[in-house]
């Protein structure tokens, strides 16, 4: 049994009347215990660790407000959340996926919802049709990145399929270019290479230029994985390597 494992089954097994407190405890533990296991090796894999826990809480919650009377549906993680590239406290932005509008099932949203407030999380959420995805990628880069991210946590996961399928098959031809005027007009507004005190993650050359990176070319190879973009020939071995030592010291200051 992993540790995420051993984390899920405590909260599975909490009283309903508990299953708050449980959750808060858990949730503190294990940020320790992450900390303390991994925080002096790699920043990349604390990430990965946390979002693990972040799951495990998430997944918790949608089991204990499901039923199975329920519609299609599928709970989405999008964003940080959805590449498993968490920071203590990050912001869960989750999609609550239906195959229909009448199928929309607010009880069920907030039964998922709730919990995670309770807790103090700061939840980002959006209720939509597949449909409803494509209109919103096609028409909002921001939005369109972060459900380029999209990552099953529970549900149907053949209606998750239709919807990585439509998304992607949808997505304009324009998109490398419009992420990359995205991110120059952030650039321009707010950022500088010059700055005393850089943001590690949204400053030329942090995590968000890496993102920006591997979004393009979701887009135009179909895969995020670097290990992948060197057997495409997109990138060499030398300059994978760069890319991930990059980005796990840039990790590892952030923590």
């Amino acid at each position: 049994m992993t540790t995420a494992d051993t984390w899920k089954e405590a909260l599975d097994n909490a009283a309903s009347e508990a299953w708050t407190d449980v959750a808060r405890t858990v949730h503190e533990q294990a940020l320790r215990e992450v900390e303390r296991e991994q925080l002096d090796d790699n920043g990349f894999d604390v990430a990965r660790r946390v979002t693990d826990l972040a799951d495990a809480i998430v997944t918790s919650a949608y089991d204990r407000s499901t039923s199975n009377n329920m519609k299609p549906h599928a709970l989405v993680a999008l964003g940080g959340f959805g590449r498993r590239e968490m920071a203590p406290y990050s912001d869960i932005d989750l999609l609550f996926l239906f195959r229909r509008e009448v199928d929309k099932s607010p009880e069920f949203i907030s039964g998922v919802l709730h919990p995670l407030w309770d807790l103090g999380f700061d939840v980002g959420h959006s209720s939509r049709t597949v449909a409803e995805v494509v209109k919103m990628a096609r028409e909002d880069v921001e939005s369109c990145t972060a459900m380029m991210d999209g990552r099953l946590l529970a549900g149907d996961s053949d209606l998750f399929a239709e919807y990585a399928q439509r998304l992607f098959r949808r997505l304009p031809k324009s998109v490398p270019t419009q992420i990359n005027k995205w991110r120059q007009a952030r650039i321009d507004n707010k950022d500088s290479v010059q700055l005393l005190e850089p943001n590690v993650k949204d400053s030329p050359g942090g995590l968000r230029d890496i993102q920006t990176t591997l979004w393009v070319c979701n887009r135009r190879y179909g895969t995020t994985n670097i290990d992948e973009l060197v057997t495409l020939g997109v990138l060499t071995v030398t300059e994978a390597r760069w890319l991930k030592d990059g980005r796990r010291f840039l990790w590892w200051v952030r923590y």
